[in-house]
């Protein structure tokens, strides 16, 4: 039988022959026989519940959960917390009070009462009693029973009614919940672990503003056994094994004893210490650590940094070697591998917030002090800046912490202003991470590096050659997918999110205010190759506004952009995404409305062409199934730039619509069908004989195609076509076939004649 199945009997057994207080006792009771089944039950039904999951190995569960349920004899206690002489001191106390109830509810036994065969629930029976009174009461009843049942004493589980016993459990909470912690709190293991985890050593470290503890565990490490003339405590002990788990780094900045900056009068001795004061600030640390040096090391840079940024912002400070040295300080700080959440973002609401926030801050204020200060000389600045300096900082927009991107965008916004020569390299920066968050996401499924599979191929014809058994294809080509698959994987995992592109368009959206008429190319060959194919984004939602007020921005500079705008929108049509559909839909109302109302107006015969594919475009999206889609599409012509552009042609614009909305009237959503009689009414009072004369042609256009079906379907039902005039048919399909060949193979010959 099944081990499970095994002990679900027994515990069956054992509750049924139980009362709820002896229950309730039992499971609080380490030595309990029902507790240590309950447990046992609990764990081997996680086993084979683990067992149906299909990616993990049962058989392991099992024997590791096995060999896990070999019960320690005090049941479940924090040994590995407990010194020797603690475990010793435990197990008395154990065998003396082997139900460790609080002193002022329950008595204690002595151990003389203990009964002859040592079963600990005969003596947690004797612990149950009311008082030390009545106990010799409880002795004698459970002798005469012990007499009726050949001599042994009653144990828990038995139906027998216990003579004073304390009920802990109360239909009041609170009742409940204080005698449970009165319960847990005289725990002898419970006490020295609360005793190791509120010890206040750390906590003076933290406040030793002098480092006369961080001074005493160094000179112990330095001094020699034999010159230590005081044994070190234990704490003292395991701050020393902290500190030497420190880099030499975070030792340097923990011993190190500077004055303050205020304090010093001459110039150069504090130029010196703010040098070494940058240079200490250098140092990183993990914010997630438990260790208390490294903790103590958190604080003291954060002070240092404080009284630098209030420094800097306060006295003339101005040294290339100072700023050399700030650079070094934020470079280390500031160019690292970005933390990830780990979090699905359209999930959670709570924005990420880095760890080490804390000194950040303070090293973003000092970078931003830094690039405003025009104390600074611009070429000595500029030096320093551009090259690997601008291009991380356009790296570390991809952080997952908005509020370091909000900090990251002033920066580079004040370097773009400032420094004029910098900004062709900013561009091309910002460039180059939109156009690996549009493609990355797409070539991540080919194959990459066709000079290294070359090379790795010729690599491996060079060593099968100089083997004995000569090349081997089949190796080869194993190998090239191996690579194949290796920088596929790192393609993957270096694809650039979404994050820094609502900044950058924000940042790029200020630029293009400050354009000079007429555009520049290259601002246009931006336009095109950047900001258009971000429409194709997986997740548009997230800079679609900003990219949205870049566009019309863009139009109001210079209207001759406005086709290149709404071409790239029209190519990239999201027909299998009704909510970027939406998007789209207002997007083209937005630059449609700037390049009409532009200040030097608007000229039809040049934007004919992309304005009535436009058109047909909307007319299309009355039409759609997505009763979201449809209901936009309608919204567009109650707008005044739609309206100016559908009555440039009414010949032309004008019956699409009306017949897209008779059509409507058939769609299968209710809600959309009275939106489009309101939408058709207001429509129809700018020109109303217009739309009358639309809808009467309209109607006969639908009477004539009924009338054709009909009479098609009646002449399929009662006629059939002879032999003969079928081979007719089937010689012309084919001669037609042929032709529109023939036609073909003039037309690309015609091609490959003009390309050459």
């Amino acid at each position: 039988m099944n081990l499970n199945v095994v002990l679900r009997h027994e515990l069956h057994a054992l509750i049924n022959r139980a009362s709820a207080d002896q229950l309730f006792t039992a499971l609080h009771s380490p030595q309990s026989p029902i507790r240590d089944r309950f447990i046992r039950f609990l764990a081997l039904s996680y086993a084979d519940w683990l067992s149906t999951q299909n990616d993990i190995d049962d058989d392991d569960i099992k024997k590791e959960w096995k060999h896990a349920l070999k019960m320690q004899p005090n049941g479940f206690a924090f040994g590995q917390m407990l010194n020797k002489d603690d475990e010793h001191k435990a197990a008395k106390s154990s065998e003396a009070k082997p139900f460790a109830h609080n002193e002022s509810t329950l008595p204690t036994t002595d151990a003389s009462k203990l009964p002859a065969n040592g079963h600990k629930d005969d003596a947690l029976s004797v612990a149950m009693t009311g008082n030390n009174n009545n106990s010799s009461i409880v002795n004698d009843n459970n002798n005469e029973s012990s007499a009726k049942n050949g001599g042994q004493r009653l144990q828990l589980h038995e139906k027998a009614p216990l003579d004073g016993f304390k009920r802990l459990y109360s239909e009041n909470d609170e009742v409940v919940k204080k005698k449970l912690t009165q319960i847990l709190t005289n725990d002898q293991e419970f006490q020295h672990l609360t005793a190791l985890s509120h010890n206040d050593y750390s906590q003076q470290l933290l406040n030793d503003a002098d480092n006369s503890i961080i001074d005493s565990i160094v000179d112990t490490e330095t001094s020699s056994p034999k010159e230590v003339s005081t044994p070190m405590s234990m704490e003292q002990e395991n701050m020393r094994k902290y500190f030497d788990m420190l880099t030499a780094e975070q030792q340097q900045l923990l011993k190190s004893k500077l004055p303050l900056l205020a304090d010093i009068t001459t110039l150069d001795k504090r130029n010196e210490i703010l040098t070494k004061k940058l240079q200490l600030c250098a140092t990183t640390f993990d914010f997630l650590t438990t260790n208390p040096l490294e903790l103590k090391g958190i604080e003291k840079k954060k002070q240092m940094l404080t009284e630098i940024l209030e420094y800097i912002a306060r006295y003339s400070w101005y040294n290339e070697q100072i700023l050399e040295r700030c650079i070094k300080t934020i470079s280390a700080n500031l160019f690292r591998a970005l933390p990830r959440s780990g979090k699905n973002p359209d999930v959670e609401d709570e924005p990420f917030e880095d760890p080490a926030w804390a000194h950040l801050q303070l090293i973003y204020d000092l970078t931003l002090r830094l690039v405003i200060n025009t104390d600074v000389d611009k070429k000595t600045m500029k030096k320093y800046l551009e090259g690997d300096f601008v291009d991380n900082v356009i790296e570390l927009f991809a952080s997952e912490d908005p509020r370091e991107r909000e900090y990251l965008k002033t920066i580079l916004h004040r370097i773009y202003g400032r420094f004029m020569p910098l900004r062709a390299l900013i561009r091309q920066s910002i460039a180059n991470c939109c156009y690996r968050t549009i493609y990355e996401q797409y070539t991540v499924n080919y194959s990459y590096n066709d000079d290294v599979h070359h090379s790795f191929h010729s690599l491996v014809l060079n060593d099968d050659a100089h083997s004995t058994n000569g090349p081997s294809m089949a190796m080869t080509a194993f190998r090239q997918k191996q690579l194949r698959m290796m920088d596929k994987r790192y393609y993957q995992n270096s694809t650039r999110n979404e994050n820094g592109i609502a900044e950058f368009l924000e940042i790029f959206c200020s630029i293009i205010h400050g354009f000079s008429i007429p555009v520049k190319k290259e601002h246009k060959d931006f336009l095109r190759n950047v900001l258009v194919p971000l429409h194709k984004c997986r997740k548009l939602e997230k800079f679609h506004e900003q990219l949205v007020a870049c566009c019309v921005q863009f139009v109001f500079k210079d209207p001759s952009v406005a086709p290149v705008i709404l071409g790239g929108l029209l190519k990239f049509w999201p027909i299998q995404s009704p909510t970027k559909e939406e998007m789209f839909i207002a997007e083209v109302v937005n630059v449609v409305n700037a390049m009409i109302n532009h200040k030097n107006g608007f000229s039809w015969p040049e934007n004919k062409e992309i304005c009535l594919r436009v058109i047909d475009t909307l007319v299309e999206c009355m039409k759609s199934h997505h009763h979201s889609v449809a209901e936009r599409a309608l919204l567009v012509w109650g707008e005044d730039a739609i309206e100016i552009l559908i009555d440039l042609d009414k010949k032309t614009i004008w019956p699409k619509i009306v017949e897209a909305f008779l059509d409507n009237k058939n769609h299968w959503n209710e809600s959309l069908r009275e939106c489009n009689e309101e939408a058709m009414d207001v429509f129809k009072v700018r020109d109303p004989q217009t739309f009358n004369r639309i809808r009467e042609e309209y109607e006969q256009k639908q009477k004539l195609k009924e009338t054709a079906a009909a009479v098609s379907a009646v002449s399929q039902t009662t006629t059939s076509t002879p032999s003969g005039e079928e081979n007719d048919s089937a010689e012309q399909k084919s001669r037609a076939r042929q032709d529109k060949w023939s036609r073909i193979q003039a037309l690309a010959g015609k091609r490959k004649q003009s390309m050459k």
